[in-house]
């Protein structure tokens, strides 16, 4: 089985909103390796509280690290927080047995919020079960499954959708079969999310600085456009992202819908 820690980045809303695109990111370990990089993760955390005096506790959460005031006990320069996120993206891309998958949503091509979301965590499913099904994950079974698990916040819709797409999910047929849909019931990605709070997990901390950094590469901030920091997904991630999510030629193989 794998494990997809799921987690966003930017807002779903459509009306005054300071960002234009909704991102999810997840990271797939197969659960044979999950101990593996659950003790990689604490000693890579050990390290960063031996250079940064990072504590292991304290969460590492890429937006308020680089545009808020994280309440760290030790204290960290803001040039020192983006040190800490680029040795999780090093880190990451590291780990040869994981892979990354990102759907990127643009909100000015979507009616409200509720589509935004919707739109985004559907596309995102589907290419966990596409991945799954065509056996495009390192797997050690012939045939596996896979299982959410996203971080704290719409527990509800997001066990809704996925319960959904098991029942009812039609795929459009591609533009040269004609118009039409196919119905394509979800069978790979199994049981009903888990979800963890991020505080406490530090898979859900590594997710949330991928899903930060894919969402810098369409809109930057003024801090990482002087840091030269835009590309980081696409630069730093290049080993462990699934070149099998998306047959589009988009940045990384990101998702784009």
């Amino acid at each position: 089985m794998f494990l997809v820690y799921c987690d966003e980045s930017g807002d779903v809303g459509t009306l005054n909103s300071p960002s234009k695109y909704f991102v999810l990111s997840g990271i797939i370990i197969h659960e044979l390796k999950w101990k593996q990089m659950l003790d990689e993760m604490i000693q890579f955390r050990r390290d960063l509280k031996s250079k940064y005096g990072l504590l292991l506790k304290e969460e590492i959460h890429a937006s308020v690290f680089i545009n808020g005031t994280p309440k760290l006990r030790h204290g960290a320069h803001r040039n020192d927080r983006l040190r800490i996120l680029i040795d999780c993206l090093h880190f990451i891309n590291s780990r040869d047995y994981i892979s990354i998958v990102t759907v990127r949503c643009d909100k000015s091509k979507r009616k409200d919020k509720d589509e935004v979301f919707y739109r985004t965590w559907n596309f995102f499913v589907q290419r966990i079960e596409n991945t799954v099904m065509h056996k495009n994950f390192d797997s050690p079974n012939s045939i596996d499954t896979a299982i959410l698990v996203p971080d704290q916040g719409n527990t509800a819709t997001i066990r809704g959708i996925v319960r959904k797409m098991r029942k009812y999910n039609p795929i459009n047929h591609k533009s040269s079969y004609g118009p039409g849909a196919r119905m394509i019931e979800v069978k790979h990605v199994i049981k009903d999310p888990v979800f963890r709070d991020s505080k406490d997990s530090f898979f859900h901390q590594m997710v949330d600085v991928v899903a930060y950094f894919a969402r810098q590469t369409y809109e930057p901030n003024n801090f990482i456009k002087r840091k030269g920091a835009k590309k980081y997904y696409e630069s730093k991630l290049s080993a462990v992202t699934n070149r099998f999510a998306t047959a589009a030629k988009t940045i990384n193989y990101i998702v784009e819908v």
